[in-house]
This record gives C-alpha cells, sequence and structure tokens, in this order.
C-alpha cells in the first residue's frame, strides 16, 4: 500500500515539473509613451525657433544684398567725385583724357548765356529748335534728380534722338560757386536722361554725357524763377532735319 501511494506522489510531482507556465499578460499600468505632451510642447517651440531664425536669416540675407548694392553705388560715385577733383583745381579746369563710359565732365568756364528768343516754355519742360538741333530741357527739382517728362514730350524727344546723329545730355544745377555736392547732382541728373534713353532703345553710342554745378545759365540766377530754369536736365540731338517742326518761317516747334 506505501509503494502504491509513493507512486501516486511521484507521478504527480513529475507531472507538476513538466507543465507548461502560464504566459504573463500585461495590464499596461506601467506604458509611459514616448511622445508625452512636454516632448510635444518642447518640439513644437524648437520648431517655431527654427523657423524664426530661419525668417531671419533670409531677411538679413535680403538686407545685406540691399547694402552690396548701395555700397557699390557710392564707390561709383566716390569714384567720379575723385575723378572731378583730379579734374579741376582752384586756377579752372584742366585738359584730361576722356572719362570712362562716355561721361565728360563740362567746362566750368562755359559763359552763361540768355534764354533764346525760340525758347518754347512750360512749367516744367521746353524745348528750343536750332537749324540743325532741337534742345529739350526739363526742369529739375531743387537736390533732386529725375526725368519723367509727359508723353507728348517724351514721344518728340525720342523721334528726334533716334534719327539724330548725335545727342549731347547735360545735367545742371544752379549753384553759385563750383561744389562736390552740386557736381554730384549734375551728374545723376545727366545718368537720369541718359538711362531713359537707353531703355527706349537709343543706342549708347550716340549719346555723350556732361555735368556742370555752377556756369551753363540760360537764366539769371538771381531770382527764383532764373534758378528753377537753370536746374535741369538738357538733351540736345544734333544732326536733325527740323524743318517739319518749323511751321513756315516759326523757329518754334509745335505744344508738345
Amino acid at each position: 500500500m506505501q509503494k502504491v501511494l509513493f507512486s501516486i506522489v511521484a507521478a504527480s510531482a513529475v507531472a507538476a515539473c513538466s507543465s507548461v507556465p502560464k504566459p504573463v499578460t500585461p495590464d499596461g499600468a506601467s506604458r509611459k509613451p514616448v511622445n508625452s505632451e512636454a516632448r510635444i510642447s518642447e518640439y513644437r517651440v524648437r520648431t517655431g525657433e527654427e523657423q524664426a531664425a530661419a525668417a531671419d536669416r533670409s531677411a538679413l540675407s535680403r538686407q545685406v544684398a540691399y547694402l552690396q548694392g548701395e555700397i557699390t553705388k557710392l564707390k561709383t560715385y566716390v569714384v567720379q567725385l575723385s575723378t572731378i577733383a583730379a579734374t579741376t583745381d582752384v586756377a579752372g579746369p584742366r585738359a584730361v583724357p576722356a572719362a570712362p563710359a562716355s561721361i565728360e565732365p563740362a567746362r566750368r568756364s562755359a559763359p552763361a548765356r540768355p534764354v533764346s528768343q525760340n525758347l518754347a516754355r512750360g512749367d516744367l519742360e521746353a524745348y528750343e529748335i536750332k537749324e540743325r538741333a532741337v534742345v529739350f530741357r526739363v526742369t529739375q527739382a531743387f537736390a533732386k534728380a529725375e526725368f519723367s517728362p509727359t508723353p507728348a514730350f517724351q514721344d518728340t524727344l525720342l523721334t528726334m534722338a533716334r534719327t539724330a546723329a548725335r545727342i549731347d545730355v547735360r545735367g545742371r544745377t544752379d549753384a553759385q560757386s563750383d561744389n562736390a555736392a552740386d557736381r554730384a547732382i549734375a551728374l545723376r541728373r545727366a545718368n537720369c536722361a541718359q538711362a531713359f534713353l537707353l531703355s527706349n532703345g537709343v543706342p549708347a553710342a550716340k549719346i555723350r554725357v556732361s555735368f556742370l554745378a555752377a556756369g551753363g545759365r540760360i537764366a539769371s540766377n538771381a531770382t527764383p524763377q532764373g534758378r528753377a530754369m537753370n536746374r535741369r536736365i538738357e538733351i540736345e540731338t544734333v544732326g536733325v532735319d527740323t524743318r517739319e517742326f518749323r511751321g513756315g518761317t516759326s523757329d518754334v516747334m509745335g505744344s508738345l
């Protein structure tokens, strides 16, 4: 009897040892999310900072490009003013080689001349007929340099410019004496007119540019009206047929 009981206990023990344990199923109570609210918030803040930094870099790049362009312009003016200073002295102008880009400093000794009898004049625009040339004049505001004549004036100017053998562009101020600031304004005025001609298809080879601060007056500089006339841009179209504009014996063009 004892042997039988021992066999049953031993068999039970062997069966218990050979049974497969049940797997443990997690209940999820100890799970921790990878992307917590704090980490998501941190990511959003970091992304916003990176986008703001990228926008700042783009704005700075644009500012640097703009400033580089302004520096280039200033360097050009410095070179031009240095050229002017090298070509003038207290005694007056002296002979120098022609400046590049068809820009030639005008002679300060050019005498003032009265307004011609064949000058048609408005508030801002004027034109003068010569034998084989037409002088177009546009008045400039004080210390300003711009060239935006009326459409009719532009049409007539471009018609004559395209047929001219030569075009003389002149920038003028009403300065009482020669000085660097007014020379720079006179040059800018001439450059504005030259840029207008070039942008409208006039060949650069035909254009000669000069500038003059003091002198080259067409009216008395003693009155506000006279000074306003002396502050001007002139474009003289040389070698043109002006007969069709003379209207018979008249020396003055019709209304522009």
